[in-house]
């Protein structure tokens, strides 16, 4: 299916994390396992960030045909971050192979591991494999980002995940050690921009016509390569965050 330019896709957008992946253990048998792009977009974006890996113990009903349905999370590891909400959302888009009897499928109760491995945040700089924007795609992607197009949709939700009593507390600290300004994120959102699209989409996207869009896995590696500042402060909120908390 080719998926088009909509407002989900623009706030959507910009999501710079790495991109995580996760696993669930061999004791199911899928007949149509969760999609990878749905796996990205759902992993913890916060954890993601920092680098932190976690697993959720789910469990759920499962209907003759498969579907998974009143998931809950009976543990998970680190607490307060996300990965129990995000296994059962993953865990329940997929069909599990359904036991049989005399023939029949029959309903019943499993449980299960969702395991998210997070890349190490110290790769980001070097994700981008692409050719370098032209600058016309420079011109059109700014114009883009600078237009309501952009501007009328939420920016990524680097604290996604995050249980909310620990927001405020580490929102101080990237506040405090990575104050972004508006030109620098301007700047960047164009960058990621003109390396997602062709000259000819970017001028689409002005005027208003749909395009193919890339994969969760595409839109990460776009981002902009992070500068020896910010991965210092990402240290140093890593070792705040997992003082005060867990990792």
């Amino acid at each position: 299916m080719v998926r088009t330019w909509s407002a989900a896709f623009a706030a959507a957008l910009f999501t710079c994390a790495t991109v995580a992946q996760a696993q669930t253990n061999s004791e199911l048998t899928w007949s149509s396992a969760p999609s990878g792009d749905l796996v990205s977009e759902l992993s913890p974006r916060f954890a993601n960030m920092l680098g932190i890996s976690g697993t959720a113990r789910i469990e759920c009903r499962v209907s003759a045909d498969g579907h998974p349905f009143l998931c809950r999370t009976i543990s998970e590891t680190h607490h307060g971050l996300g990965f129990g909400a995000a296994g059962r959302l993953i865990v329940a888009s997929g069909v599990i192979r359904v036991e049989r009897q005399n023939g029949r499928p029959i309903s019943g109760l499993f449980r299960t591991n969702v395991n998210f491995i997070a890349p190490d945040f110290e790769d980001w700089p070097s994700r981008w494999r692409g050719p370098t924007p032209s600058s016309t795609a420079m011109a059109l992607a700014g114009r883009i980002v600078s237009s309501s197009k952009i501007n009328d949709f939420p920016l990524d939700d680097q604290l996604d995940g995050l249980d909310f009593d620990r927001r405020s507390i580490v929102q101080e600290w990237m506040n405090e050690l990575m104050p972004v300004t508006a030109t620098e994120r301007h700047n960047a959102q164009t960058l990621q921009f003109a390396r997602l699209f062709s000259e000819k989409d970017l001028q689409r996207i002005l005027d208003g016509e749909n395009v193919e869009l890339p994969s969760a896995d595409r839109l990460a590696e776009a981002c902009p390569e992070l500068t020896e500042r910010q991965i210092k402060a990402w240290r140093e909120i890593r070792v705040r965050y997992c003082t005060r908390y867990e990792c």
